[in-house]
């Protein structure tokens, strides 16, 4: 279970994870604010949940750490890379992808579980709008979704489209999956595509690899590129 809370930690970054091997005890200064991982797992930051959106207080963490029915077959421990991302978003993604998609799914009863305890213990982050509980709230809700497309054409996936990018209004993490994300890991890797596109998303210095930050932003998942479908001839 420590294992386990030290990842999920990483993944919504409101802390530094000690290394997965738990042999050091890493720290981090998040906007002038010193927040420290004690080996036991445990942590003490000085601001709450709602003085940043991608932060998310203690009982969050612990409602996610006990979700034990869907470790496995969600993914969880390998989310992690995305929200840790440096100089690409889709490397990470399609890498939980892969993992996830080769596992067994998730049953119905564990999703619903693992859900309910997502919205009892995160309620102040879902409703001040927590990039990251928005994010991993539609991971759970769209997880059916994900395993019948997304499983099926991962390569193909394609995150450098300006129309992926939040932000999105507050229902669309019921409707569509999304991933917390470092805006410079994805301006590193698709800025010069958007921008071809008259977008103006990513600014110089959005495109030099820095330390994860809190804050976060949104990217939808795309959906797969299919082959075209051969057009029927009309005989005269």
């Amino acid at each position: 279970m420590a294992f386990f809370r030290d990842l999920m930690s990483a993944l919504v970054v409101s802390i530094l994870v000690r290394t997965v091997i738990g042999e050091t005890t890493n720290t981090l200064d998040v906007n002038q604010q010193k927040v420290s991982v004690t080996k036991e797992g445990g942590s003490a930051a000085s601001s709450s949940s709602a003085d940043n959106s991608g932060e998310l207080s203690a009982t969050c963490h612990n409602a996610i750490a006990t979700m034990v029915e869907v470790r496995a077959c969600a993914g969880l421990a390998d989310m992690v890379q995305i929200r840790m991302a440096t100089e690409s978003v889709s490397t990470p993604i399609k890498a939980w992808l892969t993992s996830m998609c080769k596992v067994a799914a998730c049953s119905p009863a564990s999703l619903q579980s693992a859900t309910e305890k997502f919205l009892a213990g995160c309620a102040t982050e879902i409703s001040s709008g927590s990039t990251d509980a928005e994010a991993f709230y539609s991971l759970l809700t769209n997880y059916k979704t994900i395993r019948a497309g997304a499983c099926l054409n991962i390569e193909k996936l394609d995150f450098c489209v300006s129309a992926l990018v939040g932000p999105f209004k507050k229902c669309d993490g019921r409707k569509r999956t999304l991933f917390s994300v470092p805006k410079a890991a994805y301006c590193i890797e698709c800025g010069a595509k958007i921008h071809s596109n008259n977008t103006t998303f990513c600014e110089k210095g959005d495109l030099t690899a820095s330390p994860v930050p809190i804050n976060p932003i949104l990217v939808a998942l795309p959906a797969p590129k299919e082959a075209p479908k051969p057009q029927s001839v009309k005989r005269s």
